[in-house]
């Protein structure tokens, strides 16, 4: 398995601004998605990286991850909570039209 970039740059996930970020075509492969959905399977997958497939892509400053983050935690990562939203919560994450 390929090391990631990203784990060995501890608060780099989280807490980081956008600027200080490690831009996604320096990404490993286990870091991107999509491409880790065509590497091993939904099964790898967490809800979070699920759901930034479906948005598919982000805003300047922000990309699709880190919005998928955001809408997570606005539910407490709990996936039935989730479909409780409806279309004005998620209006309110940046990022969702």
């Amino acid at each position: 398995m390929k090391k990631s970039f990203m784990d060995s740059q501890p608060g780099l996930q989280n807490s980081s601004t956008y600027e200080n970020r490690i831009p996604r075509q320096f990404w490993a492969e286990d870091d991107i998605p999509i491409e880790k959905l065509l590497l091993k399977g939904t099964a790898s997958l967490s809800d979070v990286e699920l759901l930034s497939i479906l948005l598919g892509s982000g805003t300047p400053g922000e990309n699709a991850l880190d919005i998928a983050q955001k809408i997570m935690a606005s539910c407490q990562n709990n996936l039935c909570e989730f479909w409780k939203l409806g279309i004005s919560d998620l209006q309110k994450v940046k990022g969702i039209g």
